[in-house]
């Protein structure tokens, strides 16, 4: 399966949690989500054959719950990709646990930074 982002996650759970026809600008008011997202979403899914979709409204269609059902671990339980968290090396950094010191790269840092403070 394709890696599903947080705002499309948002998208399958309100209309699996609506049973029946959700307006786009139901879906932009609540969640906060743009027209370009939720476009995405609603021609990302159309594409794997689980909404379906007038102008205005998505609904999931009934392989789309069943869908929903079989992947429930991984759209809900998986973490997103963090595509912002890729360093200026390129390397994708995990997170740190919150018990670990932070230490910035020193290179990073001004040399004036530690004169003046």
């Amino acid at each position: 399966m394709e890696a599903i982002t947080t705002f499309e996650r948002e998208v399958i759970s309100a209309l699996f949690s609506a049973k029946g026809w959700v307006d786009l600008y139901d879906l932009h008011e609540k969640y906060l989500l743009s027209p370009g997202q939720l476009v995405h979403a609603a021609r990302k899914f159309d594409q794997l054959g689980i909404v379906e979709w007038t102008e205005t409204r998505l609904k999931l269609s009934d392989h789309g719950r069943h869908w929903v059902l079989v992947n429930r671990s991984t759209l809900f339980l998986q973490r997103s990709p963090r595509f912002w968290a890729i360093d200026f090396d390129g390397i994708v950094r995990e997170p740190s646990h919150p018990s670990e010191p932070y230490m910035p790269k020193i290179r990073a840092v001004r040399a004036k930074f530690f004169r003046e403070y």
